[in-house]
């Protein structure tokens, strides 16, 4: 019987201005969570073409361009690898009190309100958690030897494997 335990969750904590925490979790995803991904990438190409009058299909074909959104592109793909690797959010009053689940804002599920109603602070630290939990997966590794839990060895065209001790790597954008 095949045996690995490939499922991992982390979550990042922050301090709100009025003294109470929220903590966001995240996890491995799996190829059901990939799909999300794809479906709120989905979502955030049909915001910026009606937004923007931009043509997806034409900048795919290298007809058209970004005109200028592709950072609002990037941030919108940290959004949609954000959303399909939450497990929870949770808050509490002040550092000694109990974590309560609450369910992430509205605004937050939308590519249209989600880059506004998200602080950066916590989009960027949130991504970073989703990054270092599916290595790879929303951005490229500088290193393929970078990731941590489940990775591929060997290929039918080398036998070769890679390292079983792996340092963390910078990651660089697609």
């Amino acid at each position: 019987m095949l045996n690995f335990e490939w499922y991992q969750e982390d979550s990042v904590a922050f301090e709100l201005p009025n003294g109470g925490q929220l903590r966001i979790t995240c996890g491995v995803c799996s190829e059901y969570d990939l799909a999300i991904y794809r479906a709120h990438l989905g979502q955030a190409q049909d915001y910026l073409a009606e937004e923007y009058q931009l043509d997806f299909a034409a900048i795919a074909r290298g007809a058209a361009r970004m005109n200028g959104h592709f950072h609002e592109w990037d941030a919108l793909r940290d959004w949609a690898a954000n959303m399909a690797a939450l497990r929870k959010i949770e808050q509490r009053s002040d550092a000694e009190a109990v974590w309560e689940p609450v369910d992430a804002p509205e605004e937050w599920r939308s590519p249209a309100t989600g880059l506004h109603a998200i602080p950066g602070t916590i989009m960027r630290a949130w991504n970073g958690l989703v990054n270092d939990l599916n290595p790879g997966m929303f951005s490229t590794l500088v290193s393929d030897t970078a990731k941590k839990n489940v990775r591929l060895i060997e290929t039918p065209s080398t036998s070769e494997s890679t390292p079983s001790s792996t340092p963390k790597t910078r990651r660089k954008r697609n």
